[in-house]
């Protein structure tokens, strides 16, 4: 019996997504469904220390389209996004600042 997976492409993926596609035979990439901004797949949660409540990192992107035909608005996002996580993670335990500077 094989094993086939379908998903959507992700901005950050995370470890049961990673997972998803390590225990499957077959791993099938759809990009020509349409975009749900409030879905993970352009964006995704992080901790602020600050703030009771988590936040999302989200991905700029134009009007809602297929994956294939997504436009990013603000090309500095990445930059920002690293600002973020570095801010926010900088003294946890398994924090690695070199792995955030291969982001921009």
């Amino acid at each position: 019996m094989e094993v086939i997976s379908i998903a959507q492409p992700r901005i950050y993926p995370n470890i049961t997504y990673l997972d998803k596609i390590n225990l499957c035979d077959t791993f099938v990439l759809s990009n020509d469904l349409e975009v749900n901004k409030s879905a993970f797949e352009i964006r995704n949660k992080y901790y602020n220390y600050q703030a009771t409540a988590p936040k999302y990192l989200n991905m700029p992107i134009q009007g809602v389209k297929a994956f294939k035909e997504l436009k990013i608005s603000d090309m500095n996002f990445a930059k920002k996004h690293r600002d973020v996580l570095s801010v926010n993670y900088k003294h946890s335990p398994f924090f690695d600042q070199c792995i955030l500077e291969h982001l921009v």
